[in-house]
């Protein structure tokens, strides 16, 4: 009976952490496969995934993102229009929950029409439209960067396949 108990468990946490839907789908190599698929607290949390450092990921699980062009001394956001629609702005809210990050670091900045940008030590914050799914980080280009624990660049290593590209 013992023996059947424990058979069933394995089962049980196999079947929960061995799905597709815990691990996000590859896109141009630009992913991280997120070390546990839970439910996170709406707000910001800092997450480690299989094939990076620490990034900063929203409530849902989406990649966040800084742009260089921004600035954050005082904070300041060179995204606005069409940017915005696609370079969508983390919101911010005096509740937002923040997980595994320095709360001191946490702030915001004001967006036209009045609404608030969560920022990270200055850093205005942002999801990108074209990541379909937790993990995701296919926004990275020459001006736009996954967000670490301190509001600088994650360290990221990204294995392509048939290459063991570092950093790209």
């Amino acid at each position: 009976m013992k023996a059947v108990m424990l058979v069933g468990l394995a089962l049980a946490v196999a079947g929960c952490h061995g799905g597709d839907e815990a691990k996000p789908k590859e896109r141009r190599g630009h992913h991280v496969e997120l070390v546990a698929a839970q439910p996170r607290p709406a707000g910001l949390q800092l997450v480690r995934g299989f094939n990076s450092g620490p990034i900063v990921v929203d409530g849902n699980g989406r990649t966040v993102y800084g742009f260089v062009k921004d600035k954050t001394n005082p904070a300041r956001s060179a995204c606005a229009g069409k940017c915005a629609e696609t370079w969508r702005p983390v919101p911010f809210t005096e509740d937002l929950k923040i997980t595994d990050l320095d709360q001191a670091m946490v702030g915001s900045v004001d967006r036209p029409g009045g609404a608030k940008q969560a920022t990270l030590a200055g850093r205005p914050l942002y999801t990108f439209a074209g990541d379909s799914m937790p993990g995701e980080m296919t926004g990275r280009n020459a001006d736009w960067f996954v967000v670490g624990a301190t509001g600088g660049k994650a360290e990221l290593t990204t294995v392509l396949e048939g290459s063991s590209a570092v950093n790209p």
